[in-house]
């Protein structure tokens, strides 16, 4: 038989084992979701590059086409003295009215999805004005951009080929 000490000091090697064995586990299981979350936020964070690369392009495709239509516009116009930056003004000024438009229907929106969704945290932060007022000024810049770019090579043409096939 084993001595009461051996008794003690066995199960207490076991007991410290064992719970170290369980914490070990406790600590995998703890990295494996934040490493999962991680994960997660790349995924996320790819897509809403993805998307915005996708509606860029869409925005361009577009600025594009409102350009071809009104090219004979855009040839009168600078026949008659008009410089690149009106011209740029006037073709950017009503995607940037869309923009704002779309801006003003998807905040309250947004707001209240955000909202929420929020409200399921233990957590809570309240979502303020600037969030919101950051993500209209990034989208009205990607639009500027996208739409100046195609705006101004509409505008440098030469206006003598745009009015000839009349």
């Amino acid at each position: 038989m084993l001595g009461p000490h051996i008794k003690i000091t066995f199960r207490h090697l076991w007991k410290s084992k064992l719970y170290s064995a369980i914490n070990v586990i406790g600590l995998s299981i703890g990295i494996s979701c934040v490493l999962q979350e991680e994960h997660w936020q790349q995924v996320i964070r790819a897509a809403a590059i993805l998307s915005m690369a996708i509606c860029s392009l869409g925005l361009f495709g577009l600025a594009h086409l409102s350009t071809n239509q009104r090219i004979k516009e855009i040839g009168v116009r600078k026949i008659l003295g008009a410089s690149v930056r009106e011209i740029v003004a006037l073709l950017a000024g009503d995607f940037l009215k869309l923009v704002l438009i779309a801006f003003i229907i998807a905040t309250p929106i947004a707001w209240l999805v955000m909202y929420k969704w929020l409200q399921e945290f233990a957590y809570r932060i309240s979502m303020g004005a600037g969030f919101f007022i950051l993500a209209g000024l990034i989208s009205t810049g990607i639009a500027f951009i996208v739409v100046s770019f195609q705006s101004i090579m509409g505008a440098i043409a030469n206006p003598v080929t745009s009015l000839r096939s009349e």
